[in-house]
């Protein structure tokens, strides 16, 4: 089994994380940090959804499944992180 784009997942997980970290922590909008937490996970159960619908070869749903824990973990250690570091949570 070959992982062809985990580390771009992961990624994409912390950019995410901390730019919905900051957004909370400027606006402050304590009563989204959930929201958006649960929000990001639906979208990229929805992004994996939608590859495996569109995929031209046999689906590989090990190398999906990594992706989504990839993506997710990276999300919520820097959202929580932060979060935690300015006193939200």
């Amino acid at each position: 089994m070959k992982l062809t784009n985990t580390w771009k997942h992961a990624l994409i997980g912390l950019i995410v994380g901390i730019l919905c970290a900051i957004f909370i922590i400027i606006f402050d909008l304590e009563e989204l940090v959930w929201f958006l937490a649960g929000a990001f996970t639906l979208f990229t159960a929805i992004w994996e959804n939608d590859q495996r619908l569109n995929s031209k070869k046999e689906w590989n749903w090990l190398d999906s499944l990594i992706d989504f824990i990839a993506g997710n973990g990276a999300f919520y250690l820097v959202y929580f992180a932060i979060l935690k570091v300015m006193y939200i949570l």
